[in-house]
């Protein structure tokens, strides 16, 4: 029986994984935040499964779904981060961005919640394909 890890790493790291990566990186840890973009919607819902399912097995037990573009209204999901769940447990707040752009109210809010540091949640952000402007933006350097 391996012994249990602590729910994040001790030392906030950015990686960028390959598929077949990501899965030996979750076999070793979970960070608090993970960002999942590509083209080929097969393997990055494999990813997202992967993420979601370390993610329930470190007792992340709650799970939030936001679907957000452009145009969306951002307080609700910085206003839902915030709230703390009502039973205690910890949370995956997944946020689905279909056009990786998430404008300038998006950025903020996400780059709010990435420098948080809210221990009892876990950060999914799902996107396509992100283009050289959407990789400089401050939520996805954070």
């Amino acid at each position: 029986m391996r012994p249990a890890s602590p729910p994040f790493s001790s030392a906030e790291v950015y990686l960028k994984l390959t598929p077949d990566s990501l899965v030996a990186h979750l076999e070793q840890q979970l960070l608090r935040a993970y960002l999942i973009s590509g083209d080929e919607a097969l393997l990055t819902g494999e990813a997202a499964d992967a993420v979601r399912s370390r993610a329930r097995a470190e007792g992340f037990s709650e799970r939030e779904v936001h679907f957000l573009d452009r145009g969306s209204d951002w307080d609700d999901v910085g206003a839902s981060a915030s709230n703390l769940s009502l039973f205690g447990s910890r949370r995956l707040i997944e946020i689905r961005l279909p056009t990786g752009k998430p404008g300038a109210a998006g950025n903020a809010v996400l780059a709010h919640l990435l420098k948080a540091g809210d221990r009892d949640s876990v950060l999914l952000v799902l996107a396509p394909r992100l283009d050289r402007d959407a990789q400089s933006a401050e939520w996805v350097q954070a």
